[in-house]
């Protein structure tokens, strides 16, 4: 959904699949602006690429879901990131939800 606009009711979901590996610390966090201030992130939660063996530390997918409640138009840029540092994103994608 880089790059893109999305176009959902209000009150709706949305799930991102992205790629990630929490057990390095980094997390995808949103940074929400414009509209009302009512997108937000709701949780998420790890699943592990298929591998043959247990393996620890795997990487996997990340899915994040968010919620938007009122109308507008929102800039949302998703960073890869330690939610403790201040700085070091490690990727980043941007998009917009325009809620009707």
């Amino acid at each position: 959904c880089a790059g893109r606009t999305l176009e959902v009711p209000a009150g709706s979901l949305m799930a991102l699949r992205v790629a990630g590996n929490p057990a390095t610390g980094y997390r995808w966090l949103p940074a929400v602006s414009g509209g009302t201030g009512n997108l937000y992130l709701l949780g998420s939660t790890f699943t592990m690429q298929r591998v043959d063996a247990d393996v620890p530390g795997a990487a996997g997918y990340e899915i994040v879901v968010l919620t938007a409640q009122t109308a507008g138009e929102y800039e949302v840029k998703m960073q890869y990131r330690r939610p403790w540092e201040a700085r070091g994103v490690v990727k980043e994608f941007a998009f917009t939800v325009r809620v009707k």
